[in-house]
């Protein structure tokens, strides 16, 4: 996996899920951390998405929030050191997959969090918890676009599949 070839917000969601594995006192990142991390990006793509496909992501983040909670914490000497997990090294390689498949030159959050609902169990139950299905995700307008290649300052350029209009988006 060439961290190059994420986006500047995929590796900011990277290294935030790092922290809220720290903040809980996990030592695994799991991938509920990576769905969280998306869940809280200023104006974030994946909130977005799961709102224009008729849920609430408000719902789906207290969802994913309460799963955290659940988790066993650790603590003493070491607790800080945090690893991703064996789930979470598999989502972020499908999100890989993803995007080469969407013939995508880099991977977005967009990518990630399709991977993510599609092989966590636990996040596709908390999207489902807000009342919308994996195969809603894909037909919302904004997971028909894809990207087509990274701009200044951690924007994407997307182009409706249809080639119809181009829309600037900070991601």
């Amino acid at each position: 996996m060439n961290i190059e070839k994420f986006t500047a917000k995929s590796q900011e969601a990277i290294n935030d899920a790092q922290a809220l594995a720290v903040e809980y006192n996990h030592q695994e990142i799991h991938p509920m951390h990576l769905f969280l991390a998306l869940l809280n990006q200023d104006n974030g793509l994946v909130s977005a998405i799961i709102d224009k496909a008729g849920a609430s992501s408000l719902r789906v983040k207290k969802n994913v929030i309460d799963r955290l909670k659940a988790i066993p914490a650790v603590s003493g000497p070491g607790a800080q050191q945090v690893y991703l997990a064996k789930d979470t090294v598999a989502a972020l390689n499908e999100a890989v997959k993803i995007a080469g498949k969407m013939k995508d030159e880099y991977v977005s959050v967009e990518h990630i969090f399709l991977a993510l609902v599609d092989k966590s169990r636990e996040c596709k139950e908390s999207v489902e918890s807000a009342g919308i299905t994996y195969n809603q995700v894909l037909e919302t307008p904004v997971s028909r676009m894809i990207i087509s290649g990274e701009l200044k300052d951690g924007q994407a350029l997307y182009v409706d599949v249809k080639g119809e209009e181009l829309v600037f988006v900070s991601e």
